[in-house]
């Protein structure tokens, strides 16, 4: 179970989201085996048989794809550009990030690029902000990319935006689960995540993790000290991704529980 979880009490009855959810909860009851992403998770699958033990399978990238695309130099050294990958929509941040567009970061300029899907409305918000904030030639929606086309497509930018407020269950429960973290990490750039205790817990111990609450002052000085550190925390989050961050070492780790699962049922 690698996709977002659905919180049944907040979920429109009749939405596609909440009829899946309630079949899925039904379909529980009759597996053998179940992995997700998230320990944390656990608390809202009530339903899981008592002999069956969940397996934790963290969202990492697959190290034979990811490998070929790692990122060796900042490319521009007068621009910082920030890259957010995925689903865009409000709880990322990205409005306090293009309030601070204008603002020179140890004298090289800010963009802020996103690809991925989007509804009209909020891209027009978004855009609407940064005309409002004269920083409208800093920031760019580049579509959707194909799974197979975005590690080449994300090694042209220099940070990875992770940020997730955690307002929801997915949100909230992501250090391990959300893909775009260690996939930015895999390409050997430095990542910008959302300072809580849940994202330090997984993640503070990195040199290429660096957090902010979003204030003004607070992304201005995280982003002056990544480009301080840069050099340092991409080849950190190179090699910590050949190292452990990739599904190949961490699948070696768990093969042994789920070969036993599947010689026992």
């Amino acid at each position: 179970h690698n996709h977002d979880v659905t919180d049944l009490s907040k979920a429109n009855y009749f939405s596609i989201m909440s009829i899946a959810s309630r079949k899925q909860d039904r379909a529980i009851q009759d597996i053998s085996m179940f992995s997700l992403p998230s320990k944390e998770r656990l608390e809202y699958f009530k339903n899981i048989p008592k002999e069956v033990n969940p397996i934790i399978i963290p969202n990492y990238p697959l190290k034979k794809v990811y490998s070929k695309h790692i990122k060796k130099e900042i490319k521009n050294t007068n621009t910082l550009k920030l890259v957010y990958q995925g689903s865009i929509g409000k709880g990322h941040g990205l409005e306090s990030i293009i309030k601070i567009l204008n603002q020179p970061i140890n004298n090289k300029s800010l963009e802020l690029h996103l690809v991925g899907k989007i509804r009209a409305p909020y891209l027009q918000q978004l855009t609407a902000l940064a005309k409002q904030n004269g920083v409208l030639d800093c920031f760019e929606y580049h579509g959707m990319k194909p799974f197979t086309q975005l590690p080449a497509f994300l090694s042209g930018f220099d940070v990875g935006i992770a940020i997730h407020e955690p307002y929801n269950i997915t949100y909230a429960t992501g250090g391990s689960a959300s893909n775009k973290i260690y996939e930015y990490a895999a390409l050997g750039m430095p990542v910008l995540l959302f300072d809580n205790k849940h994202y330090r817990f997984y993640l503070n111990d990195n040199d290429w993790s660096f957090f902010t609450d979003l204030t003004h002052n607070s992304l201005i000085k995280t982003l002056e000290s990544i480009n301080i550190n840069w050099l340092n925390a991409s080849n950190a989050a190179q090699q910590d991704f050949i190292e452990k961050y990739n599904f190949e070492t961490c699948f070696k780790k768990i093969k042994p529980l789920i070969t036993d699962t599947l010689q026992t049922n």
